[in-house]
């Protein structure tokens, strides 16, 4: 998995992101989690207009992409 995250940081976090976010809709829909803490997270980790998804992937994609001008690779 690591390997993975180092080739692919992006497309990690995004399937990260989708699972939790299934996991926070199927909590949401047997009623363990309130409708509008659904709406919020879904809301947060939207690929278009959300603000969450972007942090992240920010975060972390920084640490395996290297500068144009100093590459460490």
């Amino acid at each position: 998995m690591l390997a993975r995250l180092k080739h692919e940081p992006a497309v990690v976090i995004g399937i990260a992101a989708a699972a939790i976010l299934a996991a926070v809709q199927s909590l949401g829909g047997n009623g363990v989690i309130r409708p509008d803490v659904v709406d919020s997270i879904a809301n947060a980790l939207n690929p278009t207009s959300g603000w969450a998804l972007p942090i992240v992937i920010g975060f972390v994609t920084r640490y395996f992409v290297s500068p144009a001008a100093k590459p460490g690779l």
